[in-house]
């Protein structure tokens, strides 16, 4: 619980840092960060491997090691001592509701990141370990392969994005893209005969997590600086607090109807969001800041 707790405060605390991370625009840079996390990320499944030379106690102790100089880098990029905020520039649901209605770009990539949450990210901890039970039970030694995959594909994906950044000029066009063929490549993931057509997949779809990230600098682009933590705040709330909603729901429904019941009406959810986000229009007419 407490590691949870600290996640919740210094994983977000860091987005503050990116729309000025770089010269580059905060869409870039946002890009730029999300690649380095998902290399970290699959950094962290390779060291996985070493857990037995390890042990759990030499496993904590090497991770505290790298949160430490974690720290000692953004302290030497952050000035010593940091002025109060003035009692009268803090956040209001009111302050809120009137930023969204100024950058009403803004409110659409909230609203896709809601349904990341409540439908994408729920996939992942649900389908691949059924799948891998259901379809590739003699495969279950090689199941630490998938995520080292999933995160190659992911890596790959946003290197490419941040490649073609500049030339990226309706990133919320892209977005919905992406998403609307994640959608169709996970009915794939339970119809594939094979573990490694099955690990093909995975690849493609970790390049899905590009789609938010393509936006995620706009959100915090266009986010007043003495609102920017808060406003990040409620983005990943709905990502990941209706995660683990979607999660729980995601995992009953799988136990009534069967795995590809499931998988085929979570593909249909996904493609009606994002039919509802181009209707809205927003998304399709944002365009690359910078």
């Amino acid at each position: 619980m407490l590691s949870g707790l600290r996640s919740a405060i210094s994983n977000h605390a860091i987005d503050t840092f990116i729309p000025e991370a770089t010269p580059r625009p905060a869409s870039d840079n946002a890009l730029i960060a999300a690649t380095v996390h998902n290399v970290a990320k699959l950094s962290g499944n390779a060291a996985t491997l070493l857990l037995p030379f390890l042990s759990a106690v030499g496993g904590f102790l090497a991770n505290g090691l790298l949160m430490g100089l974690s720290v000692l880098l953004l302290r030497s990029h952050t000035p010593p001592e940091t002025a109060p905020r003035p009692a009268e520039a803090w956040p209001t649901p009111r302050r809120m509701a009137r930023h969204f209605r100024a950058h009403p770009e803004s409110l659409d990539i909230f609203l896709g990141s809601i349904m990341l949450g409540l439908f994408v990210v729920p996939s992942g901890y649900i389908f691949q370990p059924l799948i891998m039970r259901q379809h590739f039970p003699d495969q279950s030694g090689l199941f630490g392969l998938t995520g080292i995959v999933s995160w190659c594909g992911a890596i790959l994906a946003f290197s490419l994005a941040v490649r073609f950044a500049a030339r990226t000029c309706h990133p919320g066009r892209w977005a919905m893209l992406i998403w609307a063929i994640a959608a169709l490549v996970l009915v794939g993931s339970v119809l594939v005969p094979d573990f490694w057509f099955y690990l093909m997949i995975l690849f493609l779809l970790g390049g899905n997590s590009v789609g938010r990230a393509l936006i995620y600098g706009r959100y915090l682009g266009d986010a007043p600086r003495a609102e920017r933590g808060v406003l990040i705040a409620l983005d990943q709330t709905a990502y990941w607090g209706l995660a683990t909603l979607g999660t729980a729901i995601l995992g009953w429904f799988a136990g009534r109807v069967g795995l590809l019941p499931t998988v085929l009406t979570l593909a249909g959810a996904i493609l009606l969001s994002v039919l509802i986000l181009l209707l809205r229009g927003r998304l399709w007419r944002l365009r690359r800041m910078g």
